[in-house]
């Protein structure tokens, strides 16, 4: 994939529907430990994984109508093609960190959703050895 040209900004890092506060309106958001300067997609990414496309379009609308939100024609395509790989690959990460293999199961089993949705060819297992 071709390297985006994108102005960083400050990101939460982890922003998901475990760590918004909300009841009838959003109060709060909690958790900064993964605050870092970053691409804006990959936010967007963990919205449009908890909420959907139309949620995140929403949102995208209006940080670029309010605030100095870069238009980039290629940001939804950056979610799409690339955080959803860098999201089930972490998750997968942290399930072998934690020898979960249960977990691990159900990430490999995504992972090889992923690719063979994207190259269209059935992909030989994947194995991993947990110590």
């Amino acid at each position: 994939m071709q390297q985006r040209n994108v102005a960083s900004c400050l990101i939460h890092g982890d922003l998901s529907y475990t760590h918004i506060l909300y009841q009838d309106t959003i109060s709060g958001i909690i958790d900064f430990g993964d605050a870092c300067i970053g691409d804006p997609a990959y936010e967007f990414y963990r919205l449009y994984e908890d909420y959907g496309e139309e949620f995140v379009r929403l949102v995208y609308l209006y940080y670029k109508t309010n605030y100095p939100f870069p238009f980039d024609v290629t940001f939804y395509d950056q979610m799409q093609r690339y955080y959803r790989y860098h999201t089930v690959f972490h998750e997968l990460l942290y399930a072998i960190q934690m020898r979960d293999k249960r977990n691990i199961k159900k990430r490999v089993t995504q992972y090889e959703e992923l690719l063979y949705d994207n190259i269209g060819n059935p992909l030989k297992r994947i194995v991993f050895f947990c110590i």
